[in-house]
């Protein structure tokens, strides 16, 4: 349990303060999310590695603990600001070689928060299956990188979350850089 304390605390050193209302559509997708898995009683089981270091648990998360769950996928939505509209190729309908999906990709043009962004879905853009991105953040305190995944499942027609994970490294001002891992699957 302390070593996913260590890993929540590394990944949302960086993370921006995020507002409850719905902004963007992450803040949407995230409120969704929560409001959904509250209601339906979901467990989670999360697998955390750091530098070597593993640990598992499984709990059952309020809303309250659901929303601290998925705020690190709001920080995507820095790829909706005005100021970046015109920063990203967007390619969509493109057939995905290792499924039935489709996909829809942001590249980011230039350097950005989100270098890379991908949405697989089945048939219809609602019929969401699973979301990539990479994730970079830099300051004069730390460099973060990471890979956030989200995959979701088709439950009475909406798309609900079913596993998340994040992968990356962050190097502090003077300390080794640290290599973490947290993969999460939530139980019906």
């Amino acid at each position: 349990m302390k070593l996913l304390l260590i890993a929540l605390t590394l990944i949302f050193i960086s993370c921006k303060e995020s507002s409850k209302k719905a902004d963007s559509y992450f803040d949407s997708l995230v409120n969704a999310q929560v409001t959904i898995l509250s209601k339906a009683q979901a467990s989670l089981t999360k697998h955390a590695f750091i530098d070597g270091k593993e640990d598992e648990t499984t709990f059952l998360p309020d809303s309250a603990v659901w929303e601290n769950e998925l705020d690190i996928f709001r920080q995507l939505a820095v790829s909706e600001r005005p100021a970046y509209r015109d920063a990203y190729r967007i390619e969509d309908g493109v057939n995905d070689v290792k499924s039935n999906l489709t996909i829809r990709s942001y590249q980011a043009q230039r350097p950005m928060p989100v270098q890379e962004l991908k949405f697989y879905y089945h048939d219809q853009f609602q019929r969401l299956k699973k979301i990539e991105a990479a994730y970079r953040e830099q300051n004069t305190l730390f460099t973060t990188s990471r890979k956030l995944e989200m995959n979701f499942e088709e439950i009475n027609g909406q798309s609900v979350l079913s596993s998340y994970g994040i992968t990356g490294i962050q190097k502090m001002v003077m300390t080794d850089s640290v290599k973490f891992s947290i993969q999460a699957k939530v139980i019906f």
